[in-house]
């Protein structure tokens, strides 16, 4: 699915395990409780995504645009961010520290559940 045009997608709770993603528009698709570990985002665009509850081990998101998104999970220590950025192991941080990448990204605190 390489470099295709999903804008608006339905992909909740599909299972897109080391799919190759990389420089695909993904504007506002819904990736909540999708399986995406090992999946490749590289150069995507991901405005405005639906990531919570996304299985995300391993995904790759470097250089993808994440502005608008939407996310709740702790961020795995080992997937590489936009600009390589793990941020220790929480997305929030990794966010912050990209904000002229991921202006606007909604990040829930899932710590309190």
């Amino acid at each position: 699915m390489r470099e295709a045009d999903a804008r608006g997608a339905l992909f909740r709770n599909a299972s897109l395990r080391g799919a190759d993603l990389s420089n695909t528009d993904l504007r506002g698709v819904d990736f909540n409780g999708a399986i995406l570990g090992k999946a490749r985002f590289n150069k995507a665009n991901m405005s405005g995504v639906d990531l919570r509850e996304a299985d995300l081990d391993n995904v790759d998101l470097r250089e993808a645009n994440l502005n608008g998104a939407l996310l709740s999970k702790k961020f795995p220590e080992q997937a590489p961010l936009p600009e390589g950025d793990r941020g220790k192991g929480d997305l929030k941080k990794s966010v912050e520290a990209q904000k002229w990448k991921s202006r606007r990204a909604t990040i829930e605190d899932d710590s309190a559940v």
